[in-house]
Protein backbone atom coordinates (compact mmCIF):
# COMPACT_ATOMS: atom_id res chain seq x y z
CA UNK A 1 0.00 0.00 0.00
CA UNK A 2 1.24 3.42 -0.83
CA UNK A 3 0.83 5.67 2.19
CA UNK A 4 1.13 9.38 2.08
CA UNK A 5 1.54 11.14 5.06
CA UNK A 6 -1.35 11.07 6.85
CA UNK A 7 -3.50 12.22 9.97
CA UNK A 8 -6.33 10.37 9.81
CA UNK A 9 -7.10 6.40 9.20
CA UNK A 10 -9.75 3.92 9.30
CA UNK A 11 -9.76 1.15 11.63
CA UNK A 12 -11.52 -2.42 12.75
CA UNK A 13 -11.67 -5.23 14.26
CA UNK A 14 -12.15 -8.67 12.44
CA UNK A 15 -12.84 -12.39 13.94
CA UNK A 16 -15.08 -14.97 13.16
CA UNK A 17 -15.83 -16.64 9.59
CA UNK A 18 -19.05 -14.35 9.33
CA UNK A 19 -17.17 -10.86 10.19
CA UNK A 20 -13.81 -11.97 8.24
CA UNK A 21 -17.04 -12.55 5.29
CA UNK A 22 -18.49 -9.44 6.11
CA UNK A 23 -15.42 -7.12 6.39
CA UNK A 24 -14.45 -7.81 2.72
CA UNK A 25 -17.58 -6.25 1.92
CA UNK A 26 -16.21 -3.10 4.02
CA UNK A 27 -12.94 -3.01 2.22
CA UNK A 28 -14.86 -2.84 -1.09
CA UNK A 29 -16.33 0.27 -0.11
CA UNK A 30 -13.52 1.90 1.38
CA UNK A 31 -11.74 1.45 -2.16
CA UNK A 32 -14.45 2.67 -3.72
CA UNK A 33 -15.43 5.90 -1.78
CA UNK A 34 -12.11 6.49 0.10
CA UNK A 35 -9.62 4.79 -1.17
CA UNK A 36 -7.04 7.69 -0.16
CA UNK A 37 -7.79 6.87 3.64
CA UNK A 38 -5.44 3.63 4.74
CA UNK A 39 -7.77 1.02 6.23
CA UNK A 40 -6.01 -1.13 9.26
CA UNK A 41 -7.86 -4.44 9.96
CA UNK A 42 -6.46 -6.33 13.09
CA UNK A 43 -7.82 -10.07 12.86
CA UNK A 44 -7.41 -14.03 14.07
CA UNK A 45 -6.83 -14.80 9.84
CA UNK A 46 -4.30 -11.96 8.69
CA UNK A 47 -3.61 -13.99 5.41
CA UNK A 48 -7.15 -13.54 3.99
CA UNK A 49 -6.75 -9.72 3.84
CA UNK A 50 -3.11 -9.87 2.09
CA UNK A 51 -4.00 -9.36 -1.59
CA UNK A 52 -6.27 -6.27 -0.59
CA UNK A 53 -4.09 -3.20 -2.09
CA UNK A 54 -6.21 -0.54 0.32
CA UNK A 55 -5.54 -2.20 3.74
CA UNK A 56 -2.53 -2.82 6.66
CA UNK A 57 -3.57 -5.75 7.87
CA UNK A 58 -1.98 -7.28 11.50
CA UNK A 59 -2.82 -10.24 13.12
CA UNK A 60 -3.93 -10.63 16.35
CA UNK A 61 -4.66 -13.81 18.87
CA UNK A 62 -7.51 -13.12 21.04
CA UNK A 63 -7.14 -12.44 24.63
CA UNK A 64 -10.43 -11.68 25.97
CA UNK A 65 -13.01 -14.60 26.38
CA UNK A 66 -15.44 -13.05 24.06
CA UNK A 67 -13.95 -10.56 20.84
CA UNK A 68 -15.88 -7.29 22.09
CA UNK A 69 -13.13 -5.72 23.75
CA UNK A 70 -10.09 -6.79 21.19
CA UNK A 71 -11.04 -3.34 19.08
CA UNK A 72 -8.70 -1.57 21.68
CA UNK A 73 -6.02 -3.30 19.88
CA UNK A 74 -6.88 -1.75 16.80
CA UNK A 75 -7.15 1.40 18.00
CA UNK A 76 -4.23 1.78 19.98
CA UNK A 77 -2.16 0.99 16.46
CA UNK A 78 -3.48 2.84 14.53
CA UNK A 79 -3.17 6.15 17.30
CA UNK A 80 0.49 4.65 16.94
CA UNK A 81 0.43 5.64 13.51
CA UNK A 82 -1.87 8.64 13.10
CA UNK A 83 -3.28 11.56 14.73
CA UNK A 84 -7.42 10.21 14.69
CA UNK A 85 -9.00 6.55 13.45
CA UNK A 86 -11.93 6.01 13.02
CA UNK A 87 -13.37 2.63 14.52
CA UNK A 88 -15.85 1.06 12.49
CA UNK A 89 -17.68 -2.16 12.91
CA UNK A 90 -16.92 -5.19 9.83
CA UNK A 91 -20.55 -5.41 9.28
CA UNK A 92 -21.40 -1.70 8.43
CA UNK A 93 -20.77 -0.71 4.60
CA UNK A 94 -19.83 2.58 3.50
CA UNK A 95 -22.61 4.27 0.91
CA UNK A 96 -20.64 7.81 -0.08
CA UNK A 97 -16.89 9.11 0.29
CA UNK A 98 -15.75 10.08 3.52
CA UNK A 99 -15.43 13.81 3.45
CA UNK A 100 -11.91 15.42 4.76
CA UNK A 101 -12.31 17.44 8.10
CA UNK A 102 -10.32 17.82 11.24
CA UNK A 103 -11.23 15.84 14.43
CA UNK A 104 -10.81 17.35 18.01
CA UNK A 105 -9.09 15.43 20.72
CA UNK A 106 -10.96 12.78 22.69
CA UNK A 107 -13.91 10.65 21.43
CA UNK A 108 -16.16 11.85 18.93
CA UNK A 109 -19.30 9.69 18.78
CA UNK A 110 -22.23 8.75 16.08
CA UNK A 111 -24.36 8.02 18.56
CA UNK A 112 -23.88 8.20 22.84
CA UNK A 113 -25.81 9.47 25.49
CA UNK A 114 -25.26 10.07 29.26
CA UNK A 115 -24.62 6.54 30.75
CA UNK A 116 -27.65 7.23 33.60
CA UNK A 117 -29.85 7.83 30.59
CA UNK A 118 -29.01 5.01 28.98
CA UNK A 119 -29.05 2.29 32.09
CA UNK A 120 -33.15 4.11 33.42
CA UNK A 121 -34.54 3.94 29.30
CA UNK A 122 -32.85 -0.09 30.40
CA UNK A 123 -34.52 -0.01 33.56
CA UNK A 124 -37.90 1.52 32.29
CA UNK A 125 -38.77 -1.30 29.73
CA UNK A 126 -40.57 -3.29 31.82
CA UNK A 127 -42.16 -3.52 35.30
CA UNK A 128 -40.18 -4.84 36.74
CA UNK A 129 -37.12 -3.97 35.38
CA UNK A 130 -35.32 -6.44 32.93
CA UNK A 131 -33.28 -8.82 34.56
CA UNK A 132 -30.49 -8.46 32.12
CA UNK A 133 -30.34 -4.73 32.37
CA UNK A 134 -30.56 -4.80 36.36
CA UNK A 135 -27.87 -7.92 36.51
CA UNK A 136 -25.95 -5.44 33.87
CA UNK A 137 -26.11 -2.25 36.53
CA UNK A 138 -24.58 -4.15 39.18
CA UNK A 139 -21.53 -5.24 37.14
CA UNK A 140 -20.86 -1.82 35.89
CA UNK A 141 -21.38 -0.12 39.33
CA UNK A 142 -18.78 -2.67 40.18
CA UNK A 143 -16.50 -1.63 37.21
CA UNK A 144 -17.33 1.99 37.92
CA UNK A 145 -16.15 1.75 41.86
CA UNK A 146 -12.98 -0.65 40.72
CA UNK A 147 -11.84 2.43 38.50
CA UNK A 148 -12.82 4.74 41.20
CA UNK A 149 -15.40 6.57 39.62
CA UNK A 150 -17.88 8.47 41.69
CA UNK A 151 -20.99 8.02 38.74
CA UNK A 152 -23.23 10.02 40.82
CA UNK A 153 -21.23 13.06 40.82
CA UNK A 154 -18.75 12.51 37.82
CA UNK A 155 -19.98 12.33 33.88
CA UNK A 156 -20.17 9.26 32.64
CA UNK A 157 -21.00 8.52 28.82
CA UNK A 158 -22.48 5.23 26.93
CA UNK A 159 -20.80 5.29 23.43
CA UNK A 160 -22.56 3.50 20.89
CA UNK A 161 -18.84 1.20 19.85
CA UNK A 162 -20.13 0.78 15.78
CA UNK A 163 -19.12 3.87 14.87
CA UNK A 164 -16.89 6.18 16.16
CA UNK A 165 -13.78 8.31 15.93
CA UNK A 166 -9.90 8.75 18.34
CA UNK A 167 -7.82 11.24 18.47
CA UNK A 168 -4.55 12.16 20.40
CA UNK A 169 -5.32 14.91 23.34
CA UNK A 170 -1.97 14.99 24.88
CA UNK A 171 -1.41 11.54 25.73
CA UNK A 172 -4.81 11.36 27.01
CA UNK A 173 -6.00 8.53 24.70
CA UNK A 174 -2.69 6.34 25.95
CA UNK A 175 -4.56 6.45 29.47
CA UNK A 176 -7.50 5.89 28.33
CA UNK A 177 -6.78 2.79 26.56
CA UNK A 178 -4.68 1.41 29.59
CA UNK A 179 -7.79 2.04 31.81
CA UNK A 180 -10.03 0.37 29.02
CA UNK A 181 -7.93 -2.76 29.39
CA UNK A 182 -7.72 -2.93 32.94
CA UNK A 183 -11.64 -2.72 33.26
CA UNK A 184 -11.80 -4.71 29.85
CA UNK A 185 -10.48 -7.79 32.04
CA UNK A 186 -12.60 -6.99 35.22
CA UNK A 187 -15.40 -6.70 33.01
CA UNK A 188 -15.31 -10.37 31.46
CA UNK A 189 -14.48 -11.72 35.10
CA UNK A 190 -17.52 -10.87 36.43
CA UNK A 191 -19.71 -11.93 33.23
CA UNK A 192 -19.87 -9.03 31.03
CA UNK A 193 -18.14 -10.37 28.19
CA UNK A 194 -19.69 -8.11 25.78
CA UNK A 195 -20.88 -4.38 25.71
CA UNK A 196 -17.27 -2.78 25.30
CA UNK A 197 -19.16 1.03 25.59
CA UNK A 198 -19.71 0.74 29.32
CA UNK A 199 -15.60 -0.14 29.96
CA UNK A 200 -15.25 2.68 27.11
CA UNK A 201 -17.38 5.55 29.32
CA UNK A 202 -15.57 4.30 32.43
CA UNK A 203 -12.36 4.55 30.88
CA UNK A 204 -12.83 8.30 29.00
CA UNK A 205 -14.04 9.26 32.68
CA UNK A 206 -11.11 8.38 34.24
CA UNK A 207 -8.76 9.63 31.47
CA UNK A 208 -10.48 12.68 31.22
CA UNK A 209 -10.88 11.98 27.74
CA UNK A 210 -13.63 14.11 26.35
CA UNK A 211 -16.33 12.44 24.61
CA UNK A 212 -18.63 14.33 22.41
CA UNK A 213 -21.23 13.64 19.77
CA UNK A 214 -21.72 14.80 16.21
CA UNK A 215 -23.60 13.45 13.54
CA UNK A 216 -20.64 13.23 11.11
CA UNK A 217 -22.38 15.13 8.52
CA UNK A 218 -21.38 13.44 5.39
CA UNK A 219 -20.34 10.07 6.82
CA UNK A 220 -23.32 7.85 4.73
CA UNK A 221 -23.06 4.37 6.09
CA UNK A 222 -25.66 1.24 6.71
CA UNK A 223 -26.05 -0.60 9.80
CA UNK A 224 -28.98 -3.20 10.42
CA UNK A 225 -28.78 -2.31 14.28
CA UNK A 226 -29.25 1.59 13.50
Amino acid sequence: MNLQQKDFCICTYVAGKTYRSLAKNLIVDLAKYAPEIPFIIYTDKPQEFENYSNVLVFGHKRQGVLYYHERRFAIQKALSMFKSCMYIDSDVRICAPIPEREWLGGITARSCTSMTKHFQEMMNKTNPPPVKAVKRFEVFNKMAKKMDVDIETEKVTWINEFLFVVTRDAGKEEEFLKHWEKISLYAEVNGLHKHPAYAMGLAATKANFEVRHDVMEGVDFFDDRV
